[in-house]
C-alpha cells in the first residue's frame, strides 16, 4: 500500500468519524424560545451523560446586566447587554466567542427589584436580526455586519410611558410583520418599520407573542397584566380577552399553544389556565394554582408541561414540577432549583437553576430523573439555557456567558 493511499485513507476515517460524532442537524435556534417559539430543539446525538466526560468550555465571556437569552443562527451567536447605560447588542462567532460585530447605545438599565438590564431575546429572520430594548429602542440590522437597516423608539412612536419593568417583548416575525408586546399590541413592517396596525393599550406584559392558527385564520395571542389576548394577524382586531389581573402585574411568560388551546401561567400565588380556542373565541377549561411560572415559561412535551412553580417570595420557595397539561394535575415536584430556565431536547430536560448548576434530566412523567449536574456559572441565573451545533450556551444576570461543548 502506497504512503498517499494510506493518507487518503486516513483521511476519509477521520472525516467519516466526524461525521458520526457531530450532532444531528436541527433548525438553528435563532429566536426566543427557539425555532417554534415552544422550548423545544430536535437536535439529537449530542451527550447528556457527564459521568466519564465533563462538558468541555469552549468560551467564555460578558455582555453587561441584563437576561437577553442567545440566539444562534448559521454559526453566530446574538445576544444584548447593559454596561454603565450604554446597551450593547452582541454577534459572537458561535464556535470561537470572538466578537465578529456590535452596536451600543444609551439606555438605562430600569433595575426595579432586579438587576435591570436587557430583556427581550433577539430575533433572526433571513439576513436580519431585531432588538428590543428595556427603553424602547427597536432596531433592525443587517446580519452579515450589524449595519443598522431601520430603528424607532416605542415610547416616541406610540405615545407610551416604559412599564414598571421595562419592555420585555421579543419580537415575532409572521410573513411581512413583525409583532410584540408594547402597551398596545403592535405589528410594524419588518422591512421599514413601518407601522400596520396596534390594538388599544393595554398594561404591558413582560412575555412575547405566539402564534395560533385556528383553521383558515391566523392569530397571534399575548398575556399582558390585564388580560390574555387574541388578534388576528390580518388586521390586529381583538377577537377574545380573558381577564388575568396579578399580584405586582408581573406576568412574564408567553402562552403556549398546542392543538387548539392556550395554557397560560403567572406567580405569586396567580396560578395557570388553560382555554380551548374556537371561532376566534376561549372558553376556559380549567384554572387552578397548580403552576405558578415566574421569569420563565414551562415547557409542554408530549402532554405534560415541565417547569418552575413558584408559591411566593424567597426566590428560593420554587420547584421543578410536572404537570398533566390537559387537566393540571401535578405529577411530581423537585426542589433545589428556584426560579431557573428549561428547554427540551431530545426527550431530555436541560435546567439552569437559578443559581448557576446545570443539570440534565430525563422528561420523565412519573418522576424526576437527573442524568448529569454541573455548576457552570455563579449568581442568579434566569435566563434559559440554549443548545445548539452540540453547544449549550449559559448566562447569569450579570451578564457572564459560558459556552460548553456537549458534542459525542
Amino acid at each position: 500500500m502506497s504512503r498517499d493511499f494510506r493518507s487518503i485513507t486516513h483521511k476519509m476515517a477521520v472525516g467519516m468519524l466526524t461525521l458520526v460524532t457531530l450532532p444531528t442537524a436541527a433548525r438553528d435556534w435563532d429566536q426566543w424560545q427557539g425555532p417554534d417559539r415552544n422550548l423545544i430543539s430536535t437536535e439529537t446525538g449530542w451527550q447528556a451523560d457527564w459521568t466519564t466526560k465533563k462538558p468541555t468550555r469552549l468560551w467564555a465571556t460578558n455582555v453587561g446586566k441584563g437576561y437577553s437569552a442567545l440566539s444562534i443562527s448559521e454559526g453566530r451567536a446574538y445576544t444584548v447587554g447593559n454596561k454603565g447605560g450604554q446597551e450593547t447588542v452582541y454577534c459572537f462567532d458561535a464556535e470561537l466567542g470572538k466578537k465578529i460585530w456590535s452596536h451600543s447605545y444609551r439606555c438605562g438599565l430600569v433595575a426595579n427589584l432586579h438587576s435591570g438590564g436587557s430583556a427581550a431575546t433577539p430575533t433572526i429572520d433571513a439576513d436580519r436580526v431585531y432588538t428590543l430594548s428595556r427603553e424602547g429602542h427597536l432596531y433592525c440590522f443587517r446580519k452579515s455586519d450589524g449595519k443598522i437597516l431601520w430603528n424607532l423608539n416605542l415610547t416616541k412612536e406610540l405615545s407610551l410611558e416604559v412599564p414598571d419593568w421595562g419592555f420585555s417583548s421579543s419580537p415575532l416575525v409572521d410573513g411581512e410583520k413583525l409583532i410584540l408586546d408594547a402597551g398596545p399590541l403592535v405589528a410594524f413592517d419588518k422591512n421599514s418599520g413601518d407601522q400596520i396596525w396596534k390594538t388599544r393599550n393595554y398594561n404591558a406584559g413582560y412575555g412575547s407573542p405566539a402564534l395560533f392558527e385556528d383553521g383558515k385564520n391566523r392569530y397571534v395571542t399575548i398575556l399582558n397584566n390585564d388580560a390574555l389576548l387574541l388578534a388576528r394577524i390580518a388586521d390586529g382586531k381583538v377577537t377574545a380577552e380573558f381577564p388575568w389581573k396579578t399580584q405586582y402585574r408581573t406576568s412574564s411568560t408567553t402562552p403556549i399553544v398546542h392543538a387548539g388551546t392556550v395554557f397560560i401561567s403567572t406567580a405569586y400565588n396567580r396560578g395557570c389556565a388553560l382555554l380551548d380556542v374556537r371561532g376566534g373565541k376561549f372558553t376556559k377549561r380549567y384554572e387552578n394554582k397548580s403552576m405558578r411560572n415566574h421569569m420563565n415559561n414551562s415547557v409542554l412535551f408530549e402532554g405534560f408541561l415541565y417547569g418552575f412553580d413558584r408559591t411566593a417570595t424567597p426566590r428560593r420557595r420554587a420547584h421543578l414540577i410536572c404537570v398533566e397539561h390537559e387537566t393540571g394535575r401535578v405529577r411530581w415536584k423537585q426542589s433545589g432549583f428556584g426560579s431557573g430556565g428549561i428547554t427540551l431536547v431530545d426527550k431530555k430536560l436541560i435546567v439552569l437553576g437559578d443559581e448557576g448548576e446545570l443539570v440534565i434530566a430525563r422528561a420523565n412523567p412519573e418522576k424526576f430523573v437527573a442524568l448529569s449536574r454541573q455548576q457552570v456559572l455563579r449568581g442568579t441565573c434566569w435566563t434559559m439555557p440554549v443548545l445548539s451545533g452540540g453547544r449549550i450556551y449559559c448566562r447569569n444576570e450579570l451578564g457572564d456567558i459560558v459556552c460548553l461543548d456537549v458534542r459525542n
